[in-house]
């Protein structure tokens, strides 16, 4: 697993030590860890596009079929693909460990991070996003407590400017909805390239 290939998010509150130096010169009001334990930039991907997407490996339609439309689209990218970080956020984090992260998203496409983290981490991560979630309960006899769950989740396609992943509220360059056809979704995508640094 390359080092940058995967991200545990690590959350910590402005003033901390380990937020006390970064890149920018500013203290983030996030520290991310990717899953090997080392500190990633508080910018991360500064010279590329982040197109993101809250979801959960245990999905059963909604996150195969944004994700096999994000790989569609990267292909029809082509060499402009360079300029794009797709990022998976999960949102059932008690499931998604970050070895079931990789093998998931490596099932899409090569260029695809899958992030997780704490419950804690992820409700914060989602709500600067926006993105709404909630379990829905049902009855499983295959589980021990005979309950399992789903997870009722937004569908968001967003798409941060270089280095903005973790400031989506102002660095948010567009926003589209699950469904968008993958020609258009590159078209759009495009209107955006080459990244402005």
């Amino acid at each position: 697993m390359t080092l940058f290939k995967f991200l545990l998010v690590t959350f910590v509150a402005l003033g901390l030590s380990a937020c006390a130096n970064n890149q920018s010169g500013e203290p983030p009001r996030f520290n991310i860890q990717d899953s090997l334990g080392a500190t990633v930039s508080a910018k991360p991907y500064p010279k590329k596009l982040s197109l993101v997407f809250f979801g959960y490996t245990y999905c059963p339609d909604i996150c195969p079929t944004g994700l096999q439309a994000f790989a569609q689209t990267m292909d029809m990218l082509g060499e402009d693909a360079k300029h794009i970080q797709p990022i998976f956020v999960t949102i059932d984090p008690e499931r998604d460990t970050a070895s079931l992260m990789e093998e998931y998203v490596s099932n899409f496409h090569d260029s695809f991070i899958g992030v997780t983290g704490s419950l804690k981490q992820i409700s914060a991560l989602a709500k600067v996003y926006e993105a709404e979630y909630s379990k829905a309960y049902y009855m499983d006899e295959d589980e021990p407590d005979g309950v399992s769950y789903l997870m009722d989740h937004t569908g968001w396609i967003y798409l941060v400017s270089p280095g903005g992943f973790m400031t989506p509220e102002k660095d948010l360059l567009e926003l589209w909805g699950h469904g968008i056809d993958p020609q258009e979704l590159a078209d759009g995508i495009r209107e955006f390239l080459p990244p402005k640094l």
